[in-house]
């Protein structure tokens, strides 16, 4: 497939150009026209096993994301999508602005940061991440260290990449660790905690290379954790 690119300027003027009604998308080639019914379809599916309506996105914010980051996610890697192209700001603008402006407004409305002016904050570009950075080799597996999350936690993990860029291995390392402490302690299930924890891990990393300690990635996680939680460290 041939990924389409949007710049920032361009997306600017399209958005003036929307009535306050929900926008409707551009023109699409065959392959883009295929790509968002299947969005469309599994963006149905989410709501009705949510069993919310547009109006209450909101209200249902985080488990809506997640889900829909999920799908959204499993569905490009059958497109080969890579990182690369996921860290392309403007292939994310034209799928949100042209290919799937109705579905980004429901959640966000007319917003610029989360269609096309947010770096890390368009909103499909941080749901990817926020799954890419999580997995754990499979839909189910990955909803299952992520559905007890937040919002605040989607932040923590994708605007903290560190000076070296996302360490992927690490950060799967890193969730699943924080979901077996609060499978364990539920005082232990709060995006405070887990924010001391990215923002230790980006001091640690730069002189600490994770893979070289005793234990590898995995040991490096819970030594993040441990920092916060042992009794004589730093509450």
């Amino acid at each position: 497939m041939e990924w389409k690119r949007m710049t920032k300027n361009a997306a600017r003027q399209e958005m003036e150009s929307w009535s306050d009604g929900i926008p409707v998308p551009g023109k699409l080639d065959e392959n883009y026209r295929s790509l968002r019914k299947l969005i469309q379809s599994f963006n149905e599916r989410i709501m009705d096993e949510l069993n919310i309506t547009e109006s209450e996105i909101k209200k249902n914010a985080y488990e809506y994301d997640l889900a829909f980051g999920i799908e959204l996610y499993d569905l490009l890697r059958k497109y080969k999508f890579s990182p690369r192209l996921a860290s392309d700001n403007e292939v994310w603008i034209f799928l949100s602005v042209v290919a799937c402006p109705d579905i980004v407004f429901k959640r966000w409305r007319k917003n610029d940061e989360r269609f096309f002016d947010g770096h890390r904050r368009i909103w499909l570009k941080a749901l990817w991440w926020y799954i890419y950075l999580s997995w754990q080799g499979s839909k189910e597996l990955t909803y299952d260290i992520l559905f007890d999350n937040s919002t605040d936690v989607v932040v923590q993990l994708v605007e903290r990449s560190g000076k070296m860029g996302y360490r992927r291995n690490l950060t799967r390392a890193i969730m699943k660790k924080y979901s077996e402490l609060r499978a364990t302690d539920k005082k232990n299930n709060n995006a405070e905690l887990f924010r001391k924890v990215m923002k230790l891990n980006v001091a640690w990393t730069t002189t600490i290379e994770p893979a070289l300690i005793e234990g590898g990635e995995e040991r490096f996680a819970e030594l993040l954790f441990e920092f916060f939680l042992d009794d004589g460290g730093p509450q």
